[in-house]
């Protein structure tokens, strides 16, 4: 996951708690990329840090701003995609060391984008409210 908002840990953490209750479940991990000190997390916090202050910028102004803000938000299409898809490139590191035939469930896009970039090929997106 990415501790971004608290919807996404939420329900990770709920994912990892099942799957820890039950016997024929193997180890199970709770990784959270914010939680690496590395440049790679840096980048999403710097990122997140942008999109928060917009956030608020539109949020003071209102009117056209907040809406157009809001509508752009909520669409995704093949650039986005494609954007989002080239940060996970960026983050491969953070999923370094685990076995690519570990079971990836990720709670935020860029997650799994940064799996499938990986190689692991057992990748399941919970969320895909994200573009």
């Amino acid at each position: 996951t990415i501790r971004m908002g608290f919807g996404h840990h939420r329900i990770a953490y709920a994912a990892c708690s099942w799957a820890k209750s039950d016997p024929e479940v193997g180890e199970t991990y709770f990784h959270d990329f914010l939680h690496v000190d590395s440049k790679e997390a840096d980048l999403i916090k710097s990122t997140d840090a942008l999109y928060s202050k917009m956030s608020r910028i539109t949020s003071n102004l209102g009117g056209i701003f907040e809406k157009f803000w809001g509508k752009a938000m909520l669409q995704g299409d093949s650039d986005a995609l494609r954007a989002t898809g080239l940060m996970a490139v960026w983050l491969r590191p953070l999923l370094k060391g685990l076995p690519l035939e570990t079971p990836i469930i990720a709670t935020h896009s860029l997650v799994a984008l940064t799996a499938v970039a990986c190689g692991f090929t057992n990748v399941l997106n919970l969320v895909i409210d994200n573009h």
